[in-house]
């Protein structure tokens, strides 16, 4: 069994179909051209992106910062901004500020209102 990678739908191998190396049903075979087929791919690979990112960040809402300190780390090209955050009802957390995925060094975020207007 294997998945559509254009709609999900689950299908046996056998009903699937091979166009510009994606693995397509036989539903949404011959739907788009390569060059649409790409771009069709291109977008959802760039929604699931966000949809990362907006599903992990969504974790913070309700939290409040209680503490902020800077954190040294000898492998590390920056020390990192750590903040202590508490929650009504969920466990209290740490969010560490890194410049990257892989935790090289710390980062910077950038504050500001509402209106755009920087602060600091």
């Amino acid at each position: 069994m294997s998945n559509c990678q254009l709609c999900g739908k689950r299908e046996d191998e056998r009903n699937t179909q091979e166009q510009m190396g994606y693995t397509i049903c036989l539903s949404c075979d011959g739907l788009y051209s390569d060059e649409e087929l790409q771009e069709k791919m291109e977008h959802k690979a760039h929604h699931n992106k966000y949809l990362f990112y907006t599903k992990y960040y969504n974790q913070l809402k309700g939290y409040k910062i209680v503490s902020y300190e800077m954190i040294e780390d000898d492998g590390a090209l920056a020390p990192f901004p750590s903040f202590q955050l508490t929650h009504p009802t969920k466990e209290d957390i740490q969010i560490d500020v890194s410049m990257d995925e892989e935790g090289n060094g710390g980062g910077f975020l950038f504050i500001s209102t509402k209106r755009g207007q920087s602060i600091g």
